[in-house]
């Protein structure tokens, strides 16, 4: 197609696809209510909104220091030190827990509370978290500090 045709043919279909896409005046062709596009319009299940759940604890990791966490004789015991940098008495939950390494499967688990005053510390020490300790199993921490509810 040489360029004169080319261009006629451009000039009569631009005008003509203008047309067809300006003509959108907002009715449904069925029931001639205003309508929305749809990328304007809401999805019913868009509107469904999750409760909101307040939580309960916060991490608190960094106050466990000197963490050890080892499998003697196919046993898992665990030890660290736990203490209150903060200026006003503390309650911790502190897990120690022996998990499959692949899966994270909880194979075992100690936990305690301690309350600290300000300053404080203790030793933690877990004995017989697990009695067995196969190939692909890790200990790992948890600190939590529950928080009071108002």
């Amino acid at each position: 197609m040489n360029r004169t045709k080319l261009a006629v043919v451009t000039a009569m279909l631009v005008p003509a696809l203008m047309a067809c896409s300006s003509g959108d005046d907002g009715k449904d062709a069925a029931d001639g209510k205003a309508g929305k596009r749809g990328d304007e319009a809401s999805d019913s299940a868009s509107a469904i909104v999750a409760p909101s759940v307040e939580p309960t604890f916060k991490g608190a990791i960094s106050s466990l220091a000197d963490v050890a966490c080892e499998a003697s004789n196919g046993v898992w015991s665990g030890k660290g030190t736990l203490t209150n940098s903060g200026n006003k008495k503390r309650t911790f939950e502190v897990t120690y827990s022996v998990i499959k390494s692949a899966t994270s499967e909880v194979l075992g688990a100690k936990s305690r509370k301690v309350q600290l005053a300000p300053g404080e510390s203790q030793a933690i020490d877990f004995a017989a978290i697990y009695d067995k300790a196969p190939k692909g199993t890790q200990c790992v921490q948890r600190v939590i500090e529950p928080l009071k509810k108002e």
